[in-house]
């Protein structure tokens, strides 16, 4: 689904990802900046929606949020070994977007197809769904 030095076809509006973003809140780990992170949730929240060809929804977002383990309910060992990895996986992501591109062009179409509760399902059972 690769083309040139982007990934897959942009959907339509995927600019409105990063405003639902925003009017999102959560919290980080240690060294890890809003920034990056929002921008990758925004990223994430696009691809979803552009797999099923049409603009971000909430329900893009918090699948996006539960991939990234930002998402209050999971358990504790999963938000923290996602924090930490969030850290390098985002750094400087503003500054270096193929980073960006090539993470979630790495992503599975089928866990992008998921829900945001059959996510969390599989991750609270010990299942990753992030191979980066």
């Amino acid at each position: 689904m690769r083309f040139g030095t982007g990934f897959g076809t942009i959907g339509p509006d995927s600019g409105y990802a990063k405003s639902l973003v925003n009017s999102r809140s959560f919290d980080l780990v240690e060294g890890e900046r809003a920034g990056n992170t929002k921008v990758a949730l925004a990223a994430i929240a696009s691809a979803r929606a552009a797999l099923f060809g049409r603009a971000p929804t909430a329900q893009d977002v918090d699948l996006a949020i539960v991939l990234l383990g930002l998402e209050p309910d999971l358990p504790e060992t999963v938000r923290a070994d996602l924090g930490a990895k969030r850290v390098g996986w985002f750094a400087a992501v503003a500054h270096h977007p193929a980073k960006l591109y090539d993470f979630v062009s790495s992503l599975d179409p089928e866990v992008l197809q998921l829900t945001a509760a059959e996510a969390q399902a599989r991750m609270t059972q010990g299942t990753s769904l992030i191979t980066h």
